[in-house]
């Protein structure tokens, strides 16, 4: 996920304000197969601070780099700190 990007959106299909930060952690170019599969670790805070409320996601826009188009998956949570989303790079395989 080097370079990509992505961003949340609420129950109608509006943006919602995010913020990823990535983790530092090498990223490294990773292809794959038809029909395999990736994956990238998501932290989150859900402690809202001061007045500020921490509102709810319902899908998750992951952008490819040098790509425009994306793909959406359900993503249920309240992320709180503006919309902070902490990301690993992508890595093959279908679990941590």
């Amino acid at each position: 996920m080097a370079g990509g990007q992505g961003g949340r959106a609420d129950g109608s299909g509006d943006a919602m304000r995010t913020r990823t930060r990535r983790e530092n952690v090498q990223p490294r170019r990773i292809t794959l197969r038809p029909g395999a599969s990736a994956h990238a670790r998501l932290h989150w805070s859900e402690v809202p601070g001061g007045s500020r409320s921490c509102p709810a996601s319902a899908r998750l826009m992951i952008i490819p780099p040098d790509e425009v188009a994306h793909l959406e998956i359900p993503f249920k949570a309240a992320v709180c700190d503006d919309g902070r989303l902490d990301v690993t790079p992508m890595a093959s395989g279908a679990r941590l």
